[in-house]
Order: structure tokens, then sequence, then C-alpha cells
């Protein structure tokens, strides 16, 4: 897990943290890009700009964004260790599993949490203006993407042991 979290975090570095403000903009609309066309399907060229120009007003801090990656990879590692160490069962292991999950989306600390919320707003507005510039068959695509999701998810819980 050590050596896929320092894989990853090289990749955001090489991508984001770059020091050409050029590259790090074509980084993060070939990112905001790759996440629209999982969805809708393959964008055009207007779709590609409109990207280009939300990703442009994001108010995000890459830096900011790799600290509170690390701060929750971090504590992922010292908390799975400890769970191993005590040799805590699934079922000791789920509460604070899911607290580090929560902390991790809506942190306590007053800024991390402000950051959190000010990415998340920006994000989904972002995501409803791209939305609004999508074709009739790429809201189907969607549609249709998350309803297979949706069947996908229904048959692994019903296969997961209770």
């Amino acid at each position: 897990l050590q050596k896929h979290f320092k894989d990853k975090d090289e990749d955001f570095a090489d991508d984001f943290l770059d020091d050409d403000a050029k590259d790090r903009q074509e980084a993060a609309e070939k990112y905001v890009e790759k996440w629209m066309e999982r969805f809708y399907g393959r964008m055009d060229k207007d779709q590609r700009r409109q990207i280009a120009s939300e990703v442009e007003r994001l108010p995000f801090d890459a830096a900011a964004i790799n600290q509170q990656r690390q701060r929750v990879q971090n504590n992922l590692i010292v908390l799975l260790r400890k769970l191993h160490d005590q040799k805590a069962t699934a079922e000791q292991a789920q509460g604070p599993i899911l607290a580090l999950l929560h902390d991790a989306i809506m942190p306590t600390d007053p800024r991390q949490k402000a950051d959190m919320e000010r990415w998340i707003s920006a994000g989904c507005q972002m995501a409803a203006s791209l939305h609004n510039h999508t074709s009739a068959d790429q809201r189907r695509t969607v549609v249709d993407r998350l309803k297979g999701w949706t069947g996908d998810l229904n048959a692994l819980s019903k296969a997961a042991p209770q």
C-alpha cells in the first residue's frame, strides 16, 4: 500500500505540481476530460474547450490537495498497522476505518474542512456546467452507465457476507 501511495504521489506531482503553469493546466484538463468521458462518452472539441474554461476557474491549490492526500494516506497506514498489531477483527476495524474515511471527506480541522467544502462546491458547479453542455445522446449514455453500475453494486452487495 505504501508503494502504491508512493507511485500515485509521484504521478500526482508530475501532473499537478509541475513548475510550468501551462503543463499543470493541461494535466487538470485531461483529468477532468477523462472523468467526463467515463460517464458521458467521448467529448467533442467544443466540450473540451468548455472543460478548459471551467478548469481554469477552479479554486484548487494542487499543493494543498497533495498535502491533504498525503495526510489521509499516512493516517490510513498508521491505522492499518495499529489494527494489524492488535489483530483486530473486521468488526473491530470497521469503526476506526469509517471514522478515518469520514475525516478524509469532511475533515475536523477548520482549515482543511473549509478547503474541502470550497473544493466540493467548485467541483459540483463545474460538473453541473459541463453536464449542461452535453448532448441528449451523452445524457442517455450516463443514465445507462449509472443504471449498469447500480445493478453491479446491488449484485455485489447481495453477494457480500453479512
